[in-house]
């Protein structure tokens, strides 16, 4: 898939840098922290593809020719859930912020049935507190972030 600024790879399991990616964020601290076990949420989002291939990927995100991270989208119930997790090096770059921006939009452009994306956000997790709603999503309760079509 590509955004304005980024490339995205849909996450292949046999592709070493793929889960060499994955390994280094299951390893660091924050992203421990704020996204548990990646590998364990990637094994989920798989789980729903066989119910609703379109609304359930995870993605590989390149800047500039670089991985940088990941995102996904799945489908959990009635929301449209959005997670991301950037690599330590690739923090405080303002680049958290870009890649859900465009992806937000380009969900939005590419599903029409989809009109709300969730995020869901630990209320200690300052920095993606301030990435969504830099980029225009709306806090819902204490732990979700929306944004509408």
């Amino acid at each position: 898939m590509k955004l304005d600024n980024f490339i995205l790879e849909i996450y292949n399991e046999d592709n070493n840098e793929h889960n060499n990616i994955i390994k280094i964020l299951d390893t660091d601290e924050k992203s421990q922290k704020y996204l548990g076990n990646t590998q364990k949420l990637i094994q989920i989002i798989n789980k729903r593809k066989d119910i609703d291939y379109l609304h359930n990927n995870t993605y590989i995100a390149y800047y500039n020719d670089r991985a940088v991270g990941y995102i996904s989208l799945t489908h959990n119930k009635d929301d449209y859930e959005i997670i991301s997790g950037l690599l330590k090096e690739e923090r405080n770059k303002h680049l958290g912020s870009l890649l859900l921006l465009e992806f937000s939009e380009k969900v939005f452009e590419e599903y029409k049935n989809i009109d709300k994306l969730t995020l869901k956000i630990n209320s200690k997790n300052i920095g993606s507190i301030k990435c969504a709603e830099l980029v225009g999503y709306q806090k819902e309760t204490a732990d979700k972030y929306t944004m509408k079509r």
